[in-house]
């Protein structure tokens, strides 16, 4: 028994090959056509590829791995556009269930937290006594503001400070559109949450450059619209780049938003559909007048706030509050918004 296994252990494929091409000679001499020895080896050349197998398991691998390396290459566009399209779907949702503060959980199913804080409201003592935002002027004196920012995000208070965007301001509207808009990733994107009197929305989409080219037969408009294109979000945000005297912690910036209108006069406050824990509202000119509205639980606790944005202001604030604004006003206005995870 052990030499009948050692000889099969040494049995090599071209033992096999000589085998079979004496099983044919001998076949041969026996007079047996091709037909019926070809069935009667059927069952061996069944278990061998053909050429017709391979190539076809060769093209389905090549097509595999050419699918893998493409998907690779566009994974972060991929993944954008599909966050987009289901941050869409989300907004339009908003009117039948406020979802914004299941969010950041773990598991969208809320689970019972005895003696923890209900995760879907807010502490409205820590608002019940706000009634405007508060101002903070920018000092060459103060090294490092980080700290005092935080501290106002902590207890969700509203802080407008004078200067640290600089870097955004150009020097008319006009530059600064003319600039960005040069940028053919932003000036072909689509905007989504576009609201403006220049264009109706019922005829489709509109890309940036037709939206900027119809507003010029318009003496007074208004529009603010959200970058939901990644590469449009990346252009807008070299322009518009995080201020750098806000805490480490607040980044990265997920959102932005372009709030422009001129000899405008409506009134009728627009809400922005944020759902970031925190926004900045930088003012590049003119002004902008504001409304903060407590949410949820906080509506009927805390007062509605209201102030204006001057030019070279930015504003910060948490999401406790719905951020709305009103059009109006002689010249023309500007506003860039960041919505930051944090």
């Amino acid at each position: 028994m052990r030499k009948t296994t050692e000889k099969l252990s040494n049995y090599t494929f071209e033992d096999l090959d000589k085998d079979l091409i004496q099983l044919n000679e001998e076949m041969v001499a026996s007079n047996i056509n091709i037909h019926d020895r070809l069935e009667i080896i059927k069952p061996l050349t069944s278990l061998i590829p053909t050429k017709y197998s391979f190539r076809k398991i060769s093209i389905i691998l090549m097509i595999s791995i050419i699918s893998i390396l493409i998907i690779r290459h566009h994974q972060e566009r991929l993944h954008w556009h599909l966050t987009a399209i289901t941050r869409i779907i989300m907004i339009k949702f908003l009117p039948y269930f406020d979802w914004r503060y299941l969010k950041d959980e773990v598991c969208l199913i809320p689970k019972q937290k005895p003696l923890l804080i209900d995760q879907g409201v807010f502490d409205c003592d820590l608002c019940e006594s706000l009634r405007d935002f508060e101002y903070f002027p920018l000092s060459p004196h103060l090294s490092d503001l980080s700290d005092y920012i935080q501290r106002a995000i902590d207890v969700e208070k509203p802080l407008v400070i004078n200067g640290g965007i600089e870097h955004w301001i150009k020097t008319t509207p006009e530059d600064f559109i003319g600039q960005i808009i040069d940028k053919d990733a932003f000036a072909r994107s689509i905007p989504c949450n576009l609201f403006t009197n220049v264009y109706n929305s019922k005829k489709g989409d509109i890309d940036l450059l037709s939206l900027f080219e119809k507003r010029k037969y318009f003496d007074n408009f208004f529009m603010h619209f959200q970058n939901c294109d990644l590469e449009a979000m990346k252009v807008f945000r070299n322009f518009t780049y995080r201020p750098s005297i806000l805490p480490d912690e607040l980044s990265p910036v997920t959102y932005n938003w372009l709030i422009w209108n001129k000899n405008y006069n409506a009134p009728n406050y627009k809400r922005l559909n944020l759902i970031e824990k925190t926004t900045v509202v930088g003012q590049l000119f003119g002004n902008t007048r504001l409304r903060l509205v407590p949410r949820k639980n906080c509506e009927n606790v805390c007062e509605v706030l209201k102030g204006i944005l001057p030019a070279g202001h930015f504003l910060i604030v948490t999401s406790l509050w719905d951020l709305e604004y009103l059009a109006e006003g002689d010249g023309e206005n500007m506003a860039a918004v960041l919505e930051i995870k944090g």
